[in-house]
């Protein structure tokens, strides 16, 4: 999908891809050309789905190679593009209107963002190499930006080691998290003014690339070995260690909370689990490439496709797959 016989000269790794929120028919997902001399030959990408087709709709040209991204609502995709952060606007078609680029205040590459869910979503945090975790209220940056009024309208929580994944809370919505290449787990309150102090739990693990709450006092903590840990936020410790036999390096996990499915993607595959208070059972694996084609740096990314039993998966071959599990 990525190259689409008329851009040959694009590297053809896609991101993640992200459903948008209103009509769950088109997605958008981006390229990761990370070579400097390419930079302008990434590109934003909008499909559509039917029956039996994925359908290029639209694309965009991006400052950067894609890092993350996320369809807030009909009109708005927020993207982080290397360092940079900004948003998309698209029409009623989904053909793109206008970017607004936020300030440049990550120092480095930004290796994932999260939306707040409460209250218009509006807040994002985001987090990469420069060590530092941004909350930004971007209704009122993009209101500033617009006024060409320079204010600051987020607040920094410094990590000092290179950030790997951020979240939110799904209860606690001044809550958000993070997680660090050397191995721990941040739970902070945005709220500068308050006094809640932060749990910082070190996981005893390097490579501790992902994390994602199965509920308000559970969170998966996926490691590059290929090992899931559950940590309990009540006692602020992990009461559970096990091998991801299929994701020999974990780099996403994904949870559809109204199916009660987690996925989990990385190298060389991913996988589907289903869940419940008192059990977690591995339903299914794939692998979107020919592993006699597989580069060496392969990996898979996803997102469920909401108020369905489907997902859309990704991969650095420039794939994209949709998946039926309602079988599962």
């Amino acid at each position: 999908m990525a190259t689409q016989n008329t851009r040959p000269n694009i590297l053809p790794a896609l991101s993640k891809p992200s459903f948008c929120p209103t009509n769950n028919s088109f997605f958008v997902c981006g390229t990761e050309d990370q070579d400097p001399a390419k930079k302008g030959q990434n590109f934003l990408i909008v499909s559509s789905i039917d029956e039996a087709n994925v359908n290029v709709r639209f694309t965009c040209p991006l400052p950067e190679h894609l890092r993350d991204i996320i369809w807030i609502d009909s009109t708005n995709i927020l993207f982080a593009a290397n360092h940079k952060i900004g948003i998309i606007k698209v029409n009623s078609d989904f053909a793109f209107e206008d970017t607004i680029m936020f300030p440049e205040f990550h120092k480095d590459s930004v290796r994932e963002i999260a939306v707040n869910n409460a209250g218009g979503r509006h807040l994002v945090i985001s987090g990469g190499f420069d060590g530092n975790v941004f909350v930004t209220d971007i209704t009122r940056l993009c209101a500033d930006i617009q006024k060409n009024e320079k204010k600051s309208e987020n607040s920094l929580y410094p990590c000092r080691d290179v950030v790997s994944s951020v979240t939110w809370h799904p209860e606690d919505y001044f809550l958000a998290s993070c997680t660090t290449d050397t191995g721990t787990l941040h739970i902070f309150d945005i709220r500068t003014d308050k006094r809640r102090p932060a749990i910082v739990f070190d996981t005893g693990k390097k490579e501790l690339y992902t994390h994602a709450y199965q509920n308000g006092t559970t969170i998966l903590l996926g490691f590059g070995d290929g090992h899931i840990q559950l940590f309990d936020c009540r006692n602020k410790r992990t009461f559970l260690n096990f091998g991801e036999t299929h994701v020999s390096s974990i780099g996403e996990i994904r949870f559809d909370h109204m199916t009660k499915n987690f996925a989990v993607f990385g190298v060389p595959e991913f996988s589907l689990w289903g869940y419940d208070e008192t059990s977690i059972q591995l339903w299914t694996h794939h692998q979107l490439a020919d592993s006699t084609i597989v580069q060496q740096n392969y990996k898979t990314s996803g997102e469920f496709r909401r108020g369905t039993r489907t997902m859309g998966v990704t991969d650095s071959c420039g794939t994209f797959a949709m998946y039926d599990f309602s079988n599962s």
